[in-house]
């Protein structure tokens, strides 16, 4: 029986939909659907086994590309969406300072108030420390995630400033720059006192709405929040959930915010265009902050302003109950990059190079070369301190600047990491260079099983500021930082691109039963492709369509014969899209061990997209 003309128009219809793109600019741009940001992004997901992502891209000010990679709630299968709601992590902090310099220009605080002024009981060691300290991490108060915190107990914002007071000091104010949480939420309290409100109020009322923020909110579990997503982690390399923190303790300066990527473009217009603040403010706000000794470190209020690939950056990332961000933004090149994941290992920061590599070469973060010179004293010194990881001899007196919390449980895991890693075989130095008063190095250390990268900082009396341990850039396994993630992870294959055109014919069948329905559909499906992959493909498509406008779905099924890489063989595509009231969600995956020929052990996912009535593809693969 032929189909019916309803179901056959539908099929048109639904195809299109499915295959096509959403479009985000008014004209066309380096990001805007490009194959190998999607094949590359979804590559990254299924390497970092991310559950579900949001990226953005705005060049010159138009937004090219507001996504959603898979899923925002895992148990409910729900998709990420650009307006779904992730847990801002310590990019929230440059919202907290916007608060803060907006009290500046009122004149209800000056940056060199010193903490006194706000709080009467203030101990000794604060009577120096100024807000301008407490931005820029030059406080020397610790970070209070070093392990002294109860994440479960429920703290008022003032119990919280009361348990900063206890905290020994790191250095004098102003002498060095240490990451600081703590100093963030003594922020906040600073903003209550200053400005007779909550910061999450002040934030709402001048930032958030003047930005045209709409979704953006302090966090709030009990609360009902649409398009919320979950946070998750790697237990063993077992998907979990977050685990639970104290509400209060979610009502934070530091970093405690629901936004969306919807939210987040929002706030990078306002930014580019200067809103909320005054010019001299917002140029403060992306200063490096000066050092008592006179030099400077690249970072401001609540920005990392240290260059990127040889271009002035602007950049932050976060990290909160099973969720990771990054924001990253290139003034001289007029483009910013966002990233939100839902996964506590996640490293969005590698997502946002490899897209910023993709639009504009130029931004491809320089690879590490081994340097002619060697420092036979320092190379000394870093076998002698990996010998002392792997014994477990390291001393907090040698670590005097290192984040607080590396003792004990990174300590640990790097001694893990480095004996199942094997003898030690070699140091080389690949960077020396000053980064405040600090001078960093940074050693490809080759092991028997892998080589791992070290990076180390030492300050001017010779204790060290900064220890990691890391797989080398060359190593594709990514092992998340210690503090989050002590059990070192299997590395993947390395993934390649080919990208291309294909040309598609679908031709109408009869569905099985012999009936005619207008809501189902059946196509077969022939294709050929053109560019890094040659040949072509035949298969069948079953399509629904449901009584809802913008939603339907389908699936298919196709059989490739073609050349890749030079090698000659046959695999299977199998992909499927759903449209759920005009939110996409389409994947096309090669069935594992269905690859044939010299084509097999092929793994790999495929994006697609229309463009001015031609088909593009982009497959990102391994190939043993």
């Amino acid at each position: 029986m032929r189909m019916s003309t309803v179901a056959r128009q539908f099929l048109v219809v639904v195809i299109g939909m499915l295959l096509t793109a959403r479009s985000h600019a008014t004209q066309p741009a380096a990001g805007q659907g490009d194959p190998r940001i999607d094949a590359y992004v979804r590559g990254e997901m299924a390497r970092q086994k991310i559950p579900g992502v949001a990226l953005g891209v705005v060049r010159k000010g138009i937004i090219t590309l507001a996504q959603g990679y898979g899923l925002a709630n895992v148990e409910h299968d729900i998709s990420v969406t650009p307006s779904t709601i992730f847990q801002s992590g310590s990019v929230g902090k440059q919202f907290t300072a916007a608060v803060v310099m907006l009290l500046v220009e009122e004149g209800k605080l000056s940056l060199n108030d010193t903490l006194p002024k706000f709080f009467a009981d203030a101990p000794p060691h604060w009577r120096r420390v100024t807000v301008r300290h407490l931005l820029t991490h030059t406080s020397g108060i610790p970070d209070y995630t070093d392990g002294t915190i109860d994440y479960r107990r429920d703290q008022t914002e003032d119990e919280l400033v009361r348990f900063a007071h206890g905290l020994k000091p790191e250095f004098e104010p102003g002498a060095r720059w240490n990451y600081s949480n703590t100093g963030y939420v003594i922020l906040g309290a600073v903003v209550r006192k200053a400005s007779g409100q909550f910061y999450g109020d002040v934030l709402r009322d001048r930032v958030f709405g003047p930005m045209g923020i709409r979704t953006g909110r302090i966090i709030s579990e009990e609360d009902i929040v649409p398009h919320r997503a979950s946070g998750y982690r790697l237990s063993r390399g077992v998907l979990k959930n977050q685990e639970w923190v104290a509400p209060r303790l979610n009502t934070t300066a530091d970093g405690s915010l629901y936004l969306s990527l919807q939210d987040m473009l929002a706030w990078d217009a306002g930014v580019r265009i200067g809103k909320v603040l005054k010019p001299e403010s917002w140029r403060q706000v992306f200063s490096p902050v000066s050092l008592n000794s006179g030099k400077t470190f690249p970072y401001g209020f609540g920005w990392s302003v240290e260059n990127f690939a040889g271009r002035p950056a602007q950049r932050h990332g976060g990290s909160w109950q099973g969720f990771k961000t990054h924001i990253a933004r290139f003034p001289e090149d007029d483009l910013t990059i966002v990233v939100l994941a839902n996964l506590a290992q996640a490293d969005p920061e590698k997502i946002s190079d490899g897209v910023a590599a993709i639009i504009d070469p130029k931004l491809t973060r320089p690879e590490l070369k081994p340097l002619p010179s060697v420092d036979a004293a320092m190379e000394g010194r870093v076998r002698r301190l990996l010998a002392d990881a792997v014994a477990g001899t390291l001393t907090a007196k040698e670590f005097a600047y290192v984040r607080a919390g590396f003792f004990p449980e990174a300590a640990k895991a790097y001694a893990s990491m480095l004996r199942e890693a094997g003898e030690l075989r070699s140091v080389t130095l690949l960077e020396n260079r000053e980064l405040g008063d600090d001078r960093v190095y940074t050693y490809d250390v080759s092991l028997a099983q892998r080589t791992l990268r070290l990076r180390l900082a030492v300050a001017p009396d010779g204790k060290l500021a900064a220890f990691n341990l890391s797989p080398a850039p060359s190593a594709i396994g990514v092992v998340a930082p210690p503090s989050q993630s002590p059990t070192p992870r299997k590395e993947a294959a390395a993934m390649s691109v080919a990208t291309g055109t294909f040309d598609v014919k679908l031709s109408p069948q009869t569905l099985a039963d012999g009936s005619a329905d207008a809501t189902l559909g059946r196509l077969s499906i022939d294709k050929q492709f053109h560019g890094g992959l040659e040949g072509t493909s035949r298969g069948e498509m079953l399509s629904a369509r449901t009584a809802v406008n913008d939603s339907a779905g389908y699936v298919a099924i196709e059989r490739v014969t073609a050349t890749l890489d030079g090698r000659k063989g046959t695999f299977v595509l199998q992909h499927g899209g759903i449209m759920n009231r005009g939110q996409q969600q389409l994947t096309i995956s090669v069935v594992p061990d269905s690859g044939t020929g010299e084509l097999s052990g092929l793994v790999g996912t495929m994006s697609i997209r229309i463009a001015d009535g031609k088909h593009f593809y982009g497959l990102q693969y391994s190939l043993k």
